[in-house]
């Protein structure tokens, strides 16, 4: 099997790995045929967690024992070792994606990231778990692609690191950022790591935001401007007018990029029913998606604001499907729709009331094909088919 001359569609089914073969022509006519992967095939485990083709055709499968790198003929099993330095630190695999530089990393369940560098084969970990306790006990917390060449990554207890490939070397070189030194961020627990239009980057920490100018970073210059002290950010986004920052018991604060000016949004001035912020998107309409204790809508176009009570206490994931609907899970069994436009919502059960009992939370992720199916899984109890 040819990697190159098929498109591959994978199915997790109970604890095996089944590939579904389509040559390219017949794509969407019929299957080709199936083949299944067990460890008896060379998989490392039989519990797959995630799966990525990288841009070179390869296969990497997450397992909870252990990735597997499968050239379409045999599977590279790689693993966290006793003996064995620079590898994995934990064998339970939560994530896998390619960065710009064909870079693979890994997000492993205690936290740590991993890159691995496909020339030399090496791999690099983050936070550098050997080097002192502050950096063992922490995690990270969010990755930045900032440019095609330069990687921001925010931690739970060790600050920021900027990596910069490096065309000599062949991989990253790291620079680490903490709040003492000379240059100093607000806080070393990072929650949020973003640029504007201008390529600014905005650092959110549990106590306070951190500024970096572009063009004090393209002069190497890491002068870092400490704003809102104090205050606990939680997330944000940005468009091409603004930056929106999210706080726990601040509101929202907005940065106007043409009146280089901030505003703050709470409950006294605002139609925020709270002033915990859990989560910003952007629609593709260009609205800004705010999550708390309802979904509020903020449209630029004519500055007006949309409340929509939701089922449950937070608001903890917000997907838009290609008709523009969005679907919040707030903690409650099942799904919520909702229409952007008009902010109409409707409630959807995913889990028949006799099966609830086979999970402790739906932990749904969702997905949509190319014929604009929508899909959603739900952790332990199936699949779900939205029939539009």
């Amino acid at each position: 099997m040819k990697l190159a001359k098929v498109i591959v569609v994978f199915c997790l089914l109970a604890s095996t790995l089944l590939l579904l073969i389509f040559p390219k022509e017949s794509f969407g006519v019929e299957i080709d045929r199936f083949e299944y992967f067990t460890t008896e095939d060379g998989l490392s485990q039989n519990t797959i967690t995630s799966i990525l083709c990288d841009s070179k055709g390869f296969l990497w499968i997450g397992t909870m024992n252990g990735l597997n790198k499968f050239d379409g003929y045999d599977f590279k099993i790689l693993q966290k070792t006793i003996v064995q330095t620079g590898t994995l630190t934990n064998n339970r695999i939560v994530s896998i994606w390619e960065d710009k530089r064909q870079f693979i990393w890994f997000e492993t369940y205690d936290g740590y990231y991993h890159y691995f560098n496909p020339i030399t084969e090496e791999f690099s970990t983050l936070p550098k778990y050997t080097v002192n306790l502050e950096e063992k006990y922490s995690k990270i917390t969010c990755f930045y692609q900032f440019n095609e060449s330069e990687i921001w990554l925010g931690s739970s207890n060790s600050g920021v690191y900027r990596l910069v490939y490096e065309n000599e070397s062949g991989t990253y070189r790291q620079e680490q950022f903490l709040s003492r030194g000379q240059y100093s961020i607000s806080n070393n627990n990072i929650r949020f790591i973003v640029a504007d239009r201008d390529s600014n980057l905005y650092i959110g920490t549990r106590n306070g935001l951190t500024l970096l100018k572009k063009e004090d970073l393209d002069k190497g210059n890491f002068y870092f401007q400490h704003l809102y002290t104090g205050v606990s950010f939680t997330s944000a986004v940005a468009n091409n007018q603004e930056v929106w920052f999210g706080t726990e018991n601040s509101g929202l604060i907005n940065y106007g990029l043409s009146t280089k000016t901030f505003f703050e949004f709470t409950t006294d001035n605002s139609i925020l029913k709270s002033n915990h912020i859990d989560l910003l998107k952007t629609s593709s309409e260009g609205n800004i998606l705010i999550g708390g204790n309802c979904l509020y809508i903020f449209k630029p176009d004519n500055r007006s604001w949309l409340s929509i009570p939701v089922d449950g206490n937070r608001i903890d994931k917000i997907f838009e499907d290609c008709k523009g609907l969005l679907w919040v899970t707030s903690g409650k069994y099942g799904v919520q729709q909702i229409d952007q436009y008009t902010g109409s919502s409707q409630h959807f059960d995913l889990i028949p009331k006799n099966y609830k009992y086979l999970s402790d939370k739906e932990r749904p992720y969702f997905f949509e094909d190319s014929r604009k199916t929508l899909w959603i899984c739900v952790h332990g109890v199936g699949l779900a088919q939205y029939q539009r």
